[in-house]
This record gives C-alpha cells, structure tokens and sequence, in this order.
C-alpha cells in the first residue's frame, strides 16, 4: 500500500492508496502507479486529497456569473488561445459596463469592449478572435437572452440542458459542457480540453482526440471513468486537473514526446 501523510488543523493525517502496480480498477489496463511520479492516478488522486479533501482548495462554487447569461458569455470568452487572465479581464469590463443589464447593445458596442486593451498580466492586451466571439457574445445578450432566462431555472437531465446550449450559435459541446458544468454543478460532464486530454494520454488512455462531438464524448467517458476510480468529484477533479496541466504544460509536452504521441492539435 502506499502511505501519504499531511496536516489538517496541526494533526497528520493518513491517506492510503493501492500499491502502484494495482490497475485502477478490474479489467483496467492502467495502474496506480507511484503517487510521488506526476501524472499518475495514485498522484492525482493525492492531489485531490491535499488541495480539495482537505480544504487547501476551498470547494467554493466555480460559477463566473451571477445569472447564466453571465456564466455563457464568461465561457464564451474562455477557450483555445485566449488565457484564463485575459477571459476574466474581459467579463469584468463587461460587468463594470452593466453590460448584462441594457435593454438594447449593438454589434459594435461588443467589438468595441473587445478591441479595446485592457492591462492584463501587467501589460495592456487586446481580446483575441474579437470578431467571431463578439459576433456569438452578443447574440447571446440578444438573441438568446429569453431563451437563456428559461433555461436558467433547468432541473433535468444536464446532458439535456447541454444539448439545449448546442443550439446557440458559437456554442460547441466543449463550451457547453464548460457551462452546464459550472451552472448545474453536475458530476456527469465534464470539460474535455487539451490539457485534459493531455493528461489522459499520459495515463495510457487511449482517448480520441475530442475534434467532433462524438470524440467528445468519448473522452469524456475515459475522464468520468478515471474520476470515479480514483474517488474524487468530477466536477472538481477536472479543475484540479486542467489547473496543475497548465502550470506544467512544458514538463507534459515532454513526456508526451518521451513516450512517441504524436503532440495534438488544439480544437
């Protein structure tokens, strides 16, 4: 057995975990593996533990809106090539605008917040793709708005409520898996993006690469798996994950490169 000692409120606490070579479990092909060699199960599981069990991460909510108008155009501004920092910046001009309460916004009301800098990581930034996101953002200040204020209130099945954000022009499954995520606090989706699926290629998982909405799903299918084998929330498993992935983004490019996988395009 493997033995991982921390402490809570000035007393060491005990977690155990199978010994490295047990698979994850029966019939698995992936093992444990040493909790101390990152990217394991056995570490991401002590991950879990240390930051979230143990409130080193507080388990507060990841909602970004306070309605979830705010929380689709939140996710809007996130994605490939757009940096945590540069979506927050955004969404907070947004909010100090009271962008989310006007009657009326223009086309080029939205372009016009995007191209303008905003000082982002101590330098001034321009939003990227300004054109195509503003087009879908302020649709969804327009067009979807009543649609959105129905939905805002859904008890269903989250997989129904996805599919409802689908239908929204510039939402793909990624984006509204992001916002039935963080809206419905569900633990039966879960968002697949490339530092995702990075992880799981390092864990021998042979995920597709999510590039269509039925990869998609499918590697969503591998990463619920591993969640619930290694007893952690999804909800919260795939932000430990996605978060330690981009702190050692260069070290998994590496490793990936180390075991012969071919790097994979971002979608």
């Amino acid at each position: 057995m493997q033995h991982i000692y921390a402490k809570e409120n000035n007393h060491w606490v005990t977690l155990t975990l199978p010994p490295a070579e047990e698979p994850i479990h029966n019939g698995a092909s992936v093992t444990w593996g040493d909790a101390g060699t990152i990217f394991t199960p056995a570490f991401w599981r002590a991950r879990y533990w240390m930051d979230i069990d143990l409130g080193g991460l507080t388990k507060k909510t990841y909602k970004l809106g306070h309605s979830l108008q705010e929380e689709t155009v939140a996710c809007l501004l996130g994605g490939y090539g757009i940096t945590a920092e540069s979506s927050m910046a955004y969404l907070e001009r947004f909010k100090e605008l009271d962008i989310f309460s006007k009657e009326k916004i223009s086309q080029d009301d939205i372009w016009e917040i995007l191209q303008t800098p905003l000082l982002i990581s101590g330098s001034k930034q321009r939003y990227r793709f300004w054109k195509n996101k503003g087009i879908y953002i302020h649709a969804v200040l327009t067009t979807h708005k009543n649609r959105l204020k129905k939905l805002e209130y859904f008890k269903g099945d989250p997989k129904e409520f996805r599919e409802e954000l689908m239908q929204m022009k510039g939402i793909g499954i990624k984006t509204a898996s992001w916002i039935t995520r963080n809206w419905l606090d569900t633990n039966s989706i879960a968002v697949i993006d490339i530092h995702i699926h990075r992880a799981l290629q390092l864990l021998g998982m042979n995920a597709p690469l999510p590039n269509s909405d039925s990869k998609y799903l499918q590697s969503e299918t591998y990463f619920i798996d591993l969640a619930n084998a290694i007893n952690t929330s999804v909800n919260f498993f795939d932000i430990l994950v996605w978060d330690y992935m981009r702190k050692f983004n260069g070290l998994a490019l590496k490793r990936l490169n180390q075991k012969g996988l071919a790097l994979p395009q971002i979608v």
